[in-house]
């Protein structure tokens, strides 16, 4: 985390999202405290506006959602911000485990494509974490993007 505090000295979503994503490894690893700090510097970085909320990162919501923090997310009406919390909620099922459910989810036909392709990304990347032993997401993920 202070490499990742010096690397990002504004506190802005791409630190969040950073921040987040040591979290990310720290629970992979069973390191909850050191996860919880993480997502609590990614969580209440200073705002650069009080009156609008930094840009929402799909790490971000992920580490939350896993660590139970979800009521301190801020979730703009923006399409980014919907786009970025979806992918986060498919990360975040895949993460405990609930593979069916992330599939589902992500399958959804209220995104586009990239967003599709984001979160079957995700539950992929979560799927080879935890050294699931078949291809099926990492197929359907590049399904997604073929030309």
């Amino acid at each position: 985390m202070p490499l990742t505090n010096q690397v990002y000295a504004t506190a802005d979503a791409e630190k969040a999202a950073a921040l987040s994503v040591v979290g990310l490894e720290f629970f992979k690893t069973d390191d909850r405290q050191s996860a919880v700090r993480a997502v609590d510097a990614a969580l209440q970085p200073p705002q650069p506006k009080k009156d609008k909320p930094l840009p929402l990162r799909a790490e971000v919501v992920a580490l939350a959602l896993l660590l139970e923090k979800q009521k301190l997310l801020t979730v703009g009406d923006n399409a980014e911000d919907k786009a970025n919390e979806h992918i986060g909620k498919v990360e975040a099922l895949a993460r405990m485990g609930k593979w069916d459910k992330a599939r589902k989810q992500a399958s959804g036909n209220e995104f586009d494509e990239t967003v599709q392709f984001r979160a079957r990304l995700a539950i992929a990347a979560a799927a080879v974490d935890e050294k699931v032993p078949t291809t099926e997401d990492i197929e359907s993920a590049s399904s997604l993007r073929r030309v």
